[in-house]
């Protein structure tokens, strides 16, 4: 038996993490999705696979390798077909037309599902489904008296069944559906402006083609965040003896609640955690109270506890990917709370020193180069959702990470209060506190400080232009004195501009 998987879609609803990884690589208790519905289909089906021909989109080398990787170890081969435009169901799989042969499963890779009934080898072909309440946003199937399916529907209208497809199929001859495909594709026959895969399954009935169906007992989908974090509690629930806990290997106030997945080379101290908690290896969770939550790889979490997903998601939600609901006004309030915070510690430390130097100080501290060191201590860049270019190198601007950096700390003011994150902020910021020094003064202030002493007026700036994309704009601003012409400089940011701008008027004045 062959098994398909069309996997090409970029997951924007599963953002940041399909930013650097595919969602079906997006692991659920410990595993790829991908490999967890693998596993399944294998122990519905009763037989070896022997070909996974999986069809992606634009992905890296190293998400091929793991694809190779999961279908070896099922013992299978696997093979990478491309489909470079998304054109539809019926296209993806025709991208893998080399497995279309003898027995065949296709099955997309964003469902997992709990089935207990045996595969219908007798039938041409199985479709998967589940009862929904809602079948008009989903493929449906009608069946005749005899239980066989007389009617392929696409998002039907008005009710007719309410079971729909859940996007697996069996096929007891894989050439004859590789030739409904191409008579699609041939023949330029859409529905909806795709090539479906419902319309070849429609022919083939038409000519004679028996299909039953197999319904599964429980259907997960894993389109977006808060359904694979159902999914991943499902799956821990469901395959609770798969994943064997040592309780010993924690500190002794920490609490585990099962189920839980934990990988290798995580560090709990003092927290509680649990039930329905998947932690990736390399991870770091202190002094946090997590539940039914998914923790990736290298993840370092302090002093936390999140009731409110949706605040710490729009905390790390840039505007250019959600217009609507992003963190800048987070971003505005973590700016106005750490500057209290640091400027508290600060007078803490400091009680008998002068106010310039207090400023100087803090000046060193609240900043977005800091602010941007603190974000990649704690690897914040892997959870920001923002624009994503096909080129996956591209990296997240800097500004942006500082940004979230802030929009955090609002999140967590929000959520927790002061106390909360002022132990939060003084934790992340404790290094840097010690080694506060006088910083340089800034050009913008030099600038300032010559335009009063000489002409008693401040310097006069003019944003000339603001050009580019939403995640990665170009400032072009003037700044001029009294008796000057405009001095133009160009930034990332504004203030980056101004300070550019500054910079080049001083040089003039020397």
């Amino acid at each position: 038996m062959n098994l398909i998987i069309p996997m090409a879609g970029v997951g924007k609803r599963m953002r940041p993490h399909t930013l650097t990884v595919p969602k079906p690589l997006v692991p659920v208790a410990g595993k790829p999705i991908v490999h967890w519905l693998i596993e399944d289909i294998a122990t519905v089906c009763g037989e070896e696979i022997e070909e996974i021909g999986f069809i992606i989109g634009d992905i890296d080398d190293e998400a091929i390798d793991n694809l190779l990787k999961i279908a070896e170890g099922v013992g299978a081969k696997g093979k990478i077909f491309h489909q470079e435009e998304a054109l539809g169901t019926a296209h993806a799989i025709m991208c893998a037309e080399d497995c279309l042969k003898g027995d065949v499963i296709v099955a997309f890779a964003d469902t997992l599902f709990k089935a207990e009934f045996d595969l219908d080898k007798t039938a041409d072909g199985v479709v998967w489904v589940h009862k929904v309440e809602d079948p008009s946003a989903f493929g449906v199937v009608k069946l005749n008296e005899e239980g066989h399916i007389s009617e392929f529907i696409e998002k039907p209208k008005e009710f007719i069944t309410d079971l729909a497809i859940i996007g697996i199929y069996y096929f007891k001859d894989g050439e004859n559906l590789r030739k409904e495909l191409a008579y699609l594709l041939d023949n330029n026959i859409k529905d909806g402006g795709e090539f479906q895969l419902t319309n070849a399954l429609e022919n083939m009935r038409a000519k004679g083609k028996l299909f039953a169906t197999g319904e599964v007992n429980e259907w997960w989908d894993c389109g977006n965040k808060n359904a694979t974090v159902y999914t991943n509690q499902r799956v821990l629930q469901t395959k609770a003896n798969q994943f064997k806990i040592d309780p010993s290997k924690y500190s002794d106030a920490t609490t585990i609640i099962e189920p839980c997945y934990i990988g290798e080379n995580v560090d709990i101290s003092g927290s509680t955690v649990g039930p329905n908690v998947s932690i990736g290896e390399n991870s770091v969770i202190l002094n946090s109270t997590i539940e039914n939550s998914i923790i990736q790889n290298e993840t370092t979490i302090r002093n936390i506890k999140f009731k409110n997903r949706d605040l710490l998601s729009q905390s790390l939600t840039h505007k250019s990917f959600d217009s609507k609901t992003n963190n800048e006004k987070l971003e505005f309030l973590g700016d106005r709370v750490l500057g209290l915070v640091i400027a508290k510690k600060l007078l803490e430390i400091y009680p008998n020193e002068k106010e310039g130097i207090l400023d100087k100080k803090f000046a060193s501290l609240v900043n977005k180069n800091t602010c941007l060191e603190i974000a990649k201590n704690i690897k914040l860049e892997n959870f920001i959702q923002t624009f994503n270019p096909k080129n996956k190198s591209i990296k997240i601007e800097d500004k942006i990470i500082s940004d979230c950096c802030e929009a955090l700390v609002g999140a967590i003011y929000l959520e927790k209060g002061l106390g909360i994150v002022e132990k939060f902020i003084l934790d992340l910021w404790q290094n840097h506190i010690k080694r506060s020094v006088i910083t340089q003064i800034d050009a913008k202030t030099k600038l300032q400080e010559f335009a009063l002493k000489n002409f008693k007026k401040l310097p006069t700036y003019k944003v000339i232009a603001n050009t580019g994309p939403r995640h990665k704009p170009l400032f072009k601003v003037g700044v001029k004195l009294p008796n000057t012409k405009y001095f133009i400089a160009s930034g990332k940011s504004k203030k980056d501009a101004e300070q550019n701008a500054a910079t080049e008027c001083l040089k003039s004045i020397k």
